[in-house]
């Protein structure tokens, strides 16, 4: 494994240096969706989309069509739900595998916790090769979605 620092560029006039995990051959390792934690930012998966749960189209007043995309995503160690309005996500069908940087973790006001592809995510459709390793089995018994998720919150009394 090699650490290369990467610069994120968060204002036109600052510069974060920024530590990214690299494997020998170049690629970014992908995490596994049964470790994921709240609140995480910039996850690597490797998915296989289970089913699609929701598909929303509307259209903006100023004409602009929107949708947002709802879908049940796996690895070897787990599923989740996984959301976003990106048109690489609405284009997934139930079946195909993915590679997908750039995700973060949320957690709605019900507790659960759910995958966002936001605007920055890169998402990339895999051959169904069978030399490929991306025919694996989804871990459907860990369903990350399903736990509820309580937060602490300290209280203060003035």
């Amino acid at each position: 494994m090699l650490f290369i620092l990467l610069c994120t560029k968060a204002h036109p006039a600052n510069f974060i240096p920024k530590l990214a995990l690299v494997t020998a051959d170049g690629s970014i390792p992908c995490h596994l969706i049964g470790l994921l934690t709240p609140d995480a930012i910039g996850i690597n998966l490797r998915v296989k989309v289970i089913s699609k749960l929701l598909t929303i189209s509307t259209q903006t007043p100023e004409g602009t069509n929107v949708s947002w995309t709802e879908l049940l995503v796996g690895d070897e160690s787990g599923c989740i739900a996984l959301q976003g309005r990106t048109e690489a996500l609405a284009e997934l069908v139930p079946g195909s595998v993915a590679r997908m940087s750039g995700l973060m973790t949320v957690v709605d006001a019900d507790g659960h916790m759910r995958l966002r592809a936001g605007k920055w995510t890169e998402i990339i459709k895999l051959p169904n090769d069978s030399d490929s390793p991306q025919d694996f089995t989804v871990n459907l018994e860990v369903n990350m979605t399903d736990r509820i998720l309580i937060r602490e919150t300290e209280t203060t009394f003035i």
